[in-house]
């Protein structure tokens, strides 16, 4: 199992975890279970050469909080926008007009 664990393909998908190990603590499990994804994404983008966007800066008074009303269900979809960004089908945006 060990030699299924460690690729040598430059891609590792598949994640063996003792669950004796583990077996006490479910949360313990999970975690362990997904240590690796972080590391193989970053990898992921490296090989495909996609870069990550600029870091944007939001101050605390440009974010509104729209009131929220229990019984209205919360659309969390996401959709893949006209130049290939992802839109957040609940109508979150972000308001820049607070820069001066």
């Amino acid at each position: 199992m060990q030699y299924l664990d460690d690729s040598t393909l430059g891609r590792d998908i598949v994640q063996f975890v003792p669950l004796v190990a583990h077996a006490h603590s479910p949360p313990s499990l999970a975690a362990a279970t997904l240590d690796e994804i972080p590391k193989q994404l970053v990898q992921f983008f490296q090989q495909q050469g996609i870069q990550p966007m600029s870091k944007i800066q939001i101050e605390e008074e440009e974010i509104i909080l729209q009131p929220y009303l229990e019984e209205e269900e919360i659309d969390l979809t996401l959709d893949l926008g006209n130049d290939d960004e992802i839109v957040m089908g609940g109508g979150g945006y972000y308001d820049n007009g607070y820069k001066k």
